[in-house]
């Protein structure tokens, strides 16, 4: 499954001040989002409107990259289930593919 790179831009909405902090999340072609977890299994969200930074923190820019990344219904599988495990709940999106 193909997915594509985007970045976000998130701000602590009470200090704007050089508080903007960017990540990666991937696409996939049905809308997934996917975030990498670097301390937790990873976190999914239903489409791009939907993204969510960390805390209280606002999203406030998204870049689409021409970067692209191949994922097997394995790995992803094995993904959404950790995510599963750990959060108790996954988007809608992610149901059909375990």
């Amino acid at each position: 499954m193909r997915a594509i790179k985007l970045i976000v831009t998130a701000q602590d909405p009470n200090d704007q001040e050089d508080s903007a902090y960017d990540f990666p999340v991937w696409e996939f072609e049905s809308g997934l989002i996917l975030v990498i977890g670097d301390y937790t299994n990873d976190w999914f969200f239903d489409c791009r409107n939907e993204i969510e930074a960390n805390g209280l923190d606002q999203v406030i820019a998204l870049t689409e990259t021409e970067e692209t990344s191949e994922w097997s219904l394995e790995a992803l599988q094995e993904s959404i289930k950790g995510s599963l495990a750990e959060f108790g709940s996954v988007p809608e999106l992610a149901l059909p593919l375990l």
